[in-house]
């Protein structure tokens, strides 16, 4: 086994490479958030006042909102193979951070799914 040694300018090299291409810093990298609940139509309910709130401070954190039944619809078109509880299990794996407002018999369902 023949280990390669790096010359300290192949290395800064290396470094800056990373640090260019491939770093992203916090405050730069765009998070995004799965929010589930209530109809997000029914602006009494607290997942659409949720999903008012995190949209206004959009300019301060960079992030995206996503919402399952948008997802689904797009997913599920040609996708036969696979049941919404897989497909969001996909998703969450898949965010940075699930918002599960319980306010509905579709979000308690979520919460048993996502606490298996």
């Amino acid at each position: 086994m023949v280990i390669k040694k790096f010359s300290v300018s192949q290395l800064a090299d290396i470094a800056s490479v990373i640090k260019e291409r491939i770093y992203v810093p916090v405050y730069q990298r765009k998070r995004t958030i799965f929010l589930c609940g209530a109809d997000i139509k029914d602006k009494t309910k607290g997942r659409s006042k949720v999903a008012k709130l995190l949209t206004q401070q959009q300019s301060r954190i960079q992030y995206e909102i996503l919402y399952p039944e948008s997802l689904f619809d797009d997913l599920l078109a040609g996708q036969g193979q696979h049941s919404l509880l897989a497909l969001e299990n996909i998703l969450a794996n898949s965010v940075d951070a699930i918002i599960l407002l319980p306010e509905s018999p579709g979000s308690f369902a979520e919460l048993g799914a996502f606490s298996s």
